[in-house]
């Protein structure tokens, strides 16, 4: 079984709206900037929450973490990449001083968060490094690097098993962070570590592997989830990388499984795979039938970035199908309804984050015209939201403007840089580690 690169994705030019988005870009992290709060050289945001209040869930608004997903660490990556486009020094200023406040609260993310890509000292570390790269600042490596080592003498978590928080985004933080370390077989060794423990915590059966305790009845849920940010496809994903980098089998099998978990899953009639969370839970009534969503986090969207992956690393043609499938649903939901996917600019959960599947999808399809689809979009928000200066509709509670990455301005300013240059600008919402073999 070969490792060997079977394709050659195409190569995306700059924008020829380039001075459109990285203005429009310029502008969201201006009011970024605007809404920092400073106290002894560092920074941070307030924005809305849904927390659990006398039993029931309610709006809140409180003070950012420092984790890569919403907090302070997201923001200041998004502001380096723009200081880097721009050459606007409160970018610059303000992109350190919230890093080292995401550096210096990192202690306050409970225990087995911290393990996470998105919510823990992964993204963190992550964002640290580049930003100081990007901005040559030499004062955030040793700070990153204690997060590196307690990191590595972590234990795996045998409950958090997901891309998002769990034990495969801290798969796809070690094999990332590899390129920073004087010791990467280490760094693989403690990836490998928690690849084991994901093979053996899956659910096994005939219809494939998942992970979790949804398939319980009593959980009131359809089955273990689909889906990218936390189900199957996060981590057959990152199984997967972890095979390109070892070149050991079991990987590679355990990545198979879970996504032929997810075929069992697939419904041919909507082009797309179920949001299996008890309906409940986010406040919709019960029902007989899972609902579907077309997002990063749940559904199409987020199913086609591991599938594109898979074909660019591996060669593989079920996932090239797969993925155009996904992104031929992503496409068909990019308006026109009511899903709140549709209906916000965000990373996670709206239009920015579903245009990342068609950028990658042009490049690993060879198809320009998906970029040509994502750039009518970007334009769209422009048209609506920029140019008579309106609030930008979020992906937080009643979609209301916060500043962070994944839900709110900082992420959409993001989009608008990966919109102008692509290739200059990299995807968060897929992270590539480099392969070995």
């Amino acid at each position: 079984m070969s490792l060997q690169l079977e394709i050659e994705p195409l190569t995306l030019e700059p924008s020829s709206h380039r001075e459109e988005f990285v203005e429009t870009a310029t502008a969201l992290g201006a009011r970024v900037c605007r809404d920092a709060i400073w106290s002894n050289g560092r920074c941070n945001w307030i924005g809305p929450a849904m927390e659990l209040l006398g039993g029931r869930w309610r709006q809140v608004h409180r003070v950012f973490g420092s984790e890569f997903y919403g907090g302070t660490s997201g923001v200041a990556y998004s502001l380096a990449a723009l200081y880097e486009a721009t050459g606007e020094r409160v970018f610059k200023k303000t992109a350190l001083s919230a890093i080292r406040h995401a550096l210096g609260t990192s202690d306050e993310i409970e225990g087995p968060t911290r393990l996470g890509l998105y919510s823990g000292w992964f993204g963190i570390a992550l964002a640290a490094l580049d930003i100081g790269q990007r901005l040559k600042d030499e004062s955030l490596r040793e700070p990153s690097f204690r997060l590196i080592e307690d990191l590595a003498r972590a234990t795996p978590d045998p409950i958090n098993l997901d891309l998002l928080a769990g034990n495969a985004g801290a798969i796809i933080g070690f094999l990332m962070l590899r390129e920073h370390s004087d010791d990467p077989d280490r760094l693989t060794e403690c990836a490998i570590r928690f690849g084991d423990l994901l093979i053996e915590a899956a659910v096994k059966a005939e219809t494939g592997w998942s992970w979790g305790e949804l398939h319980k009845p009593e959980s009131g849920a359809f089955g273990n989830l689909t889906g990218y940010s936390h189900g199957a496809a996060g981590i057959g994903s990152a199984l997967l990388e972890l095979y390109c980098v070892t070149g050991e089998l079991r990987f590679r099998e355990a990545g198979d499984a879970a996504f032929k978990y997810e075929r069992h899953w697939f419904d041919p009639e909507t082009g797309n795979w179920p949001d299996l969370r008890a309906p409940e839970l986010s406040g919709a009534p019960k029902t007989d039938k899972p609902s579907y969503m077309n997002a990063w986090c749940h559904g199409a969207p987020g199913i086609a970035l591991s599938r594109l992956r898979a074909y660019e690393l591996l060669g593989c043609q079920a996932c090239r199908e797969e993925a155009d499938t996904a992104t031929k649903t992503t496409i068909s939901n990019l308006d026109g309804n009511s899903e709140m996917s549709q209906m916000n600019y965000s990373l996670c959960h709206g239009q920015g984050g579903n245009c990342e599947t068609l950028i990658y999808g042009a490049e690993i399809l060879r198809k320009p015209e998906l970029v040509e689809r994502a750039e009518e979009v970007a334009l769209h928000g422009i048209e609506t939201y920029e140019k008579y200066k309106l609030s930008w509709p979020c992906g937080g509670p009643s979609m209301l403007e916060t500043s962070s990455l994944m839900l709110g301005l900082a992420g959409i300013a993001y989009f608008y840089l990966r919109m102008a240059d692509p290739q200059r600008t990299p995807s968060i919402l897929i992270f590539k580690p480099r392969s070995e073999h």
